[in-house]
Parts: C-alpha cells; structure tokens; sequence
C-alpha cells in the first residue's frame, strides 16, 4: 500500500475516532488526570463494544491493549506525528497515567495506573484508579455494556 493511501486511511480513523467524542462521561474522581484517561478508557470501549466480535466485557478488554487493538485505538502521537495529531479530535489518556488491564502486573515505570477489569457475569468493566504506592483503588467507575 503507497504511503498516500495509508495516510488517507489513518486520516479517515482518525476523523471517525473523533466523531464518537460527546462530552464528559465520566463521574469525577477529583483528580483531573485520572478523569482524563478514564473519559479516553470509556470512549474506547463504547467504539468496540458496538462490534459484534467483540460481544463480552472480556474480549473488549483483551482487544484493547492487544497488539492490533493499540496499533488502532491508540490516538496520534503529537510528537511523532504531528499532522495526524492535529487532526485527531478524539480523547486522550493523561500522560502520567498508565492504563492497561488488570490482569497484568503493574507497570513499574508509572506511578498512577488505571488498572480495567471485565466482569462477563455482569457485563461490566471496572476502572480502578490508582496512586503511587497504594494498594487499594482510591477511586473506581464501573461501566455497564447493556
């Protein structure tokens, strides 16, 4: 595929990915950042959820923070791709916070981690917040898939 394409086709994601923005969504947890990346964390999976593959909390997830799901749902960097960037209107992460899932030990270069954790039973997601050091969440959202 010629670089043209390519660029027409990141530009079109780009542009679709920040349609789907509308407003806060998210409950404060008082801590700016946190509520950042938390607004982005929902704003990604209500993109997914509406795939028809991707039909438990489970699998939403998984495909978040897989290879091809951060290569898709991840937002322009501003530093290496400026022109993207400026383009993409969509949320982002906080830079200070890490998000992943929880099912994976914490990432030890961070100090604030927004840990996801799918609940099938319930068809939920949890997002638990945490700050350098704690072990228990200082804040939680708990977003439902129905």
């Amino acid at each position: 595929m010629n670089r043209l394409v390519r660029n027409l086709l990141s530009l079109i994601l780009v542009g679709l990915l920040g349609c789907t923005q509308s407003g806060p969504s998210v409950k404060s947890s008082g801590d700016k950042e946190f509520d950042q990346t938390a607004e982005y964390a929902l704003h990604t999976i209500n993109i997914l959820k509406r795939r028809s593959h991707l039909d438990t909390p489970t699998k939403i997830v998984d495909y978040m923070f897989s290879t091809a799901g951060s290569a898709e749902l991840t937002p322009p960097n501003e530093a290496t791709e400026p022109g993207m960037a400026s383009a993409y209107k969509g949320p982002r992460p906080a830079n200070g916070i890490w998000l992943q899932s929880s099912d994976k030990d914490a990432n030890e270069f961070f100090k604030r981690h927004l840990m996801l954790t799918p609940v099938d039973e319930r068809k939920v997601i949890i997002a638990d917040a945490y700050r350098e050091d704690d072990e228990e969440p200082f804040f939680t959202w708990e977003w439902s898939l129905n």
